[in-house]
């Protein structure tokens, strides 16, 4: 598949900003409903963090409802920065789950399903090089291993810490591996999309030229019937009814000439039939 050169890539880049700014939209409105609903879940898995809990959520929520109205109120703004926007908002709703996994029972505790989620859903929804999409979910795990590579926060239960990171690295594989290859589909249809468009408009202006041509030969056509076979058709038929004796004797010397041009007058209608 032949690609063009000149420009694409930024013009590859845009379309990615256009779908990847709908995409942090909904991202948006899912931090906003979804992170308050879930400190539901906090009142039954850890009641004595519900007010830190609780606020943590309502910051995120905040974050959420300030990037549905920078959408809707400075969209262009948004745009420009989307790359930066995306992934600032995994970080943000990540790591505010990572506080929740160490706050709740580290990394034996069941909020890491949530840092699958975000993972999950922010890899289903934006559209990432896997170059990015890795570096993104890295730092991300990165993060909740903080307090665990700094000697913070320790491990109770290795086997149950064990399946959790199994299951968290898991999904950030699959996720990583899926945006490769949605990246590389949306490019290879970007590229196949411009390059049907730049045949049809090659075609259409082939079939202009065509029409041009069409209508120059059709004039020309006109021209010669107009201008040649018409008069000559005209001459032709007196000329046969003088040499057919109905107009009166004609001399030899005079017939002669005049069979010489009447010839030569069949040869160019001919000529001009077969033209045309």
């Amino acid at each position: 598949m032949s690609r063009p050169t000149h420009g694409v890539p930024d013009q590859f880049s845009l379309e990615l900003r256009e779908r990847n700014t709908v995409s942090l939209l909904v991202v948006a409105w899912l931090a906003t409903t979804l992170v308050p609903l879930f400190w539901g879940l906090d009142w039954v898995m850890m009641p004595e963090s519900t007010r830190i809990l609780g606020l943590m959520r309502l910051g995120v929520t905040m974050y959420g409802a300030w990037l549905v109205i920078a959408i809707k109120r400075r969209r262009e703004w948004v745009l420009a920065h989307s790359d930066q926007l995306g992934p600032a908002t995994v970080f943000i709703v990540a790591t505010s789950i990572s506080v929740m996994c160490w706050l709740h029972e580290g990394y034996e505790s069941q909020y890491y399903a949530g840092v699958c989620l975000v993972v999950l859903g922010t890899g289903t929804l934006f559209v990432w090089g896997w170059q990015k999409a890795l570096a993104v979910y890295a730092i991300t795990y990165a993060v909740y291993l903080t307090p665990l590579l700094i000697g913070r926060l320790g491990i109770n239960s290795a086997a149950v810490a064990l399946n959790n990171q199994f299951f968290l690295i898991s999904t950030v594989v699959i996720v990583v591996a899926s945006q490769a290859r949605r990246h590389q589909m949306e490019k290879s249809e970007f590229y196949t999309v411009r390059s049907l468009a730049e045949t049809k408009g090659s075609l259409e202006d082939a079939l202009t030229r065509l029409k041009e041509t069409d209508r120059a030969k059709s004039n020309f056509f006109n021209n010669v019937t107009h201008e040649l076979r018409t008069p000559l058709t005209m001459i032709l038929s007196p000329l046969e009814n003088i040499l057919s004796g109905e107009l009166g004797r004609v001399d030899s010397g005079h017939e002669a000439s005049l069979r010489l041009i009447w010839r030569n007058a069949i040869k160019l209608l001919k000529l001009i039939n077969d033209l045309l």
